[in-house]
């Protein structure tokens, strides 16, 4: 607690694009402690898939801290555009920060497939078939393939199931 009586909170801090790692390790060595979550998600590149670590909050990361003594630091840091709520920060519920940090292993928080009913309508958030709705069919072979009935072509396709996400 600081001379006020008030306890470290965390808060959102917002930094320069691509720069929330130098931020986050710049302020840890200043002795803050920071939360950068890391989302591991699937692309195509080039017709294959890739498994890449993004920022779940692009130009965000979290660090807790008491105001009254680290704001100035914290704002000076090279690398920070600025703190949300400016010289009066608005601290992150520590609910959410439990469960952001409760979602995480290594720092990275894994999107698991999405666990689907034969019937269950599906969008299709990758590959060729971008943004068409769909209905789940079943599993095929593979622990990643699915078959789903694609509405626009009136057909059965055989598809990765990290490309669907749940309608509604």
């Amino acid at each position: 607690m600081d001379r006020t009586g008030n306890a470290a909170s965390w808060y959102a801090v917002y930094t320069k694009p691509k720069a929330e790692d130098i931020v986050s390790g710049r302020l840890s060595l200043s002795g803050i402690k920071t939360l950068n979550p890391k989302l591991s998600v699937h692309k195509l590149v080039a017709g294959k898939r890739h498994e890449t670590v993004e920022s779940l909050f692009p130009c965000y990361i979290f660090a807790e801290f008491e105001p009254y003594q680290s704001l100035k630091k914290v704002f000076y840091t090279q690398g920070v555009r600025y703190v949300l709520g400016g010289w009066q920060p608005l601290s992150v519920p520590g609910e959410i920060m439990d469960e952001l940090c409760r979602r995480m292993e290594g720092g990275v928080i894994k999107q698991d497939p999405p666990v689907l009913e034969i019937g269950q309508p599906v969008m299709i958030t990758g590959g060729m078939f971008k943004n068409f709705s769909a209905v789940f069919t079943g599993k095929a072979n593979g622990p990643e393939r699915v078959f789903i009935f694609l509405d626009a072509m009136n057909c059965k396709v055989e598809i990765d199931s990290w490309m669907l996400s749940k309608c509604g």
